[in-house]
């Protein structure tokens, strides 16, 4: 996942950005401090202006925290706020098809719900990436409705078909 943010340390901004494939890169005005293969797993260890900084980058849910130490010592590290934080109404309007897979657990059991998940969280992260494109709004409304509308009617045409099957009365001992 691509993620970016900035810390500033002593007056000095550092720039962070994770590219995909686990590259991770930290950068001060574009020189390149620290660049790493990592999956927020490790350490950037570097050098600047004179100063030594261990940098540990923390992924939250929806922002990324910084532990930093300067010359061996914590150092309080400001973090500004990302510039493109996907507001939480935008998870919901993106992610309400997966209300619809919970009759395909209380119907089918765990692989009909693992198939309604899995098609509202590909649902979930076309209608994702839909907002975050460069589209005008009217247009990312309608496709981010059309794809969760697409996802609850082949989640509904599923169950449809499973219990009509009797895959789920199969499991509870009838037919």
């Amino acid at each position: 996942m691509q993620m970016k943010g900035e810390f500033t340390v002593d007056e000095t901004t550092f720039k962070f950005e994770s590219k995909p494939g686990g590259g991770e890169v930290i950068s001060v005005d574009g020189e390149i401090c620290s660049s790493k293969w990592s999956l927020f797993g490790g350490k950037h260890i570097f050098e600047y202006q004179g100063d030594q900084y261990s940098v540990k980058v923390k992924p939250g849910f929806r922002s990324i925290r910084f532990k930093v130490q300067k010359n061996g010592r914590n150092t309080a590290a400001l973090v500004s706020e990302p510039q493109d934080k996907i507001p939480l109404l935008v998870y919901f309007a993106c992610g309400w098809p997966f209300i619809l897979a919970v009759p395909a657990a209380m119907m089918g059991g765990a692989i009909d719900a693992g198939i309604a998940g899995g098609l509202a969280g590909l649902a979930f992260g076309l209608s994702i990436g839909i907002y975050k494109s460069s589209m005008s709004k009217p247009l990312k409304v309608l496709l981010v409705l059309l794809i969760g509308v697409l996802a609850g009617v082949l989640q509904i045409l599923f169950i449809q078909h499973m219990v009509s099957q009797g895959a789920s009365l199969r499991r509870y001992g009838g037919r």
